[in-house]
């Protein structure tokens, strides 16, 4: 089971409606911005989490106005990076003053609540894990590593990762794309959401990746099709692609887009 453009674009227009159904219904003059994600199944559970993901270019932004950004760098650099101005950046720390100023969980806990999505110096990115704890993994919200370098290139590196959708290696074998925001129209939800579907389903194959055993052992049999057939097995076994794919906005019911075959 797959999905069209045309079926996307009805489902855009649903998830919104639904949004636009609850907002009238709440009794606030403030109506919170939700997010439409992408929920996805894989086959069997990763091997291990990778810490840098895949970032898929969308037409439209899909995050918020007033997204809350937390840039970590290198010591020694963040005097010249304040002074480029980057934008939606609300904070820039040195890894030595992040790692002095929440050394407890619970300082860390309350950094990774505080801020909607962080940043690193890719120069950084191998030392964050023993920075930052399990927290920021738990959350989603793994620093993502841009490159620091003159003002033009930095820009151009941190405007990529806040205009594209981050596809993660989960700790399990279900995880989330964000996607697109109630801010946006049916049509440029529906760019996204097709942009995003179809990396998702072109590229599913080597996103989550492991080298399978192919190799015949000793253990093997010498019959020439009796090990065709395990082979076929053993790469099935080895099959961290797609199980499934959901769309949903909030609270909204999972619609599916995509179920493998049997």
């Amino acid at each position: 089971m797959t999905v069209t453009r045309s079926q996307l674009h009805k489902t855009a227009g649903e998830l919104l409606a639904f949004a636009r159904r609850q907002a009238e219904e709440t009794v606030s003059f403030d109506h919170p911005i939700k997010s439409v994600d992408l929920n996805y199944v894989l086959n069997r559970v990763p091997p291990k989490a990778l810490v840098a993901p895949r970032l898929i270019t969308l037409p439209n932004n899909p995050y918020k106005p007033n997204l809350k950004v937390f840039l970590i760098v290198k010591d020694g650099v963040k005097e010249a990076v304040q002074q480029m101005e980057l934008p939606l950046i609300s904070q820039i720390m040195t890894l030595t003053e992040t790692k002095n100023n929440y050394k407890a969980y619970k300082d860390r806990r309350l950094l990774c609540s505080q801020y909607d999505m962080f940043l690193a110096d890719d120069r950084v990115i191998p030392t964050l894990p023993r920075v930052l704890g399990s927290v920021f993994v738990k959350r989603n919200k793994v620093p993502i590593p841009v490159k620091i370098k003159s003002k033009e290139a930095t820009t151009r590196s941190v405007h990529t990762v806040l205009n594209s959708a981050h596809v993660r290696t989960p700790g399990g074998a279900v995880g989330s794309i964000q996607v697109g925001t109630t801010q946006l129209s049916q049509d440029e939800l529906t760019d996204n959401l097709w942009a995003a579907y179809q990396y998702l389903i072109s590229n599913q194959g080597t996103i989550w990746k492991i080298d399978a055993p192919l190799l015949k052992t000793e253990e093997d049999p010498d019959d020439e099709d009796e090990m065709k057939e395990r082979m076929k097995l053993r790469k099935r076994n080895y099959d961290i692609g797609l199980k499934s794919v959901y769309v949903r906005c909030g609270n909204s019911p999972s619609i599916q887009l995509f179920k493998k075959q049997d």
